[in-house]
Order: C-alpha cells, then structure tokens, then sequence
C-alpha cells in the first residue's frame, strides 16, 4: 500500500509541478524507510519465534528437589 502511495506522490510531482518543493522527496524516503523498519522487525520476530527449546538432558552439582516438578 505504501509503495503505491509512493509512485502516486512521485507521479503527482512528475504532472503537476505546482506540488511543494521536497514534500515528494520527503514523503518518498519516510515510506520507504517505514517498510524498511516493518519488514527487519518482522524478520526479528520470526528469528525470536523460531529460537530452538533447549531441553536439559544432565545436570552436574545440582540437588535433585523433592517436588512433583519434572527435572
């Protein structure tokens, strides 16, 4: 959606030189740097997400307690 609104404003600005002078330029760097930000912080979630469970096999120098709680 923001990539369409981008080529819009560039278009507009291409046509109809009366638009005011670096509001294309401006609104075309923070549409992208906006996706940018989207798209890393949704690579980082599915990096957080899929993190491996690490499950503990042995312990060494550890008192087993005396719950009910799997160790």
């Amino acid at each position: 959606m923001g990539f369409l609104y981008g080529l819009y404003i560039i278009m507009k600005k291409l046509l109809q030189p009366e638009v005011p002078m670096g509001y294309s330029s401006m609104m075309s760097v923070l549409l992208f740097s906006s996706r940018m930000i989207m798209l890393l912080l949704g690579i980082i979630g599915i990096c957080i997400n899929s993190a491996p469970q690490h499950v503990v096999k042995n312990t060494i120098n550890i008192e087993r307690n005396n719950f009910n709680d799997p160790v």
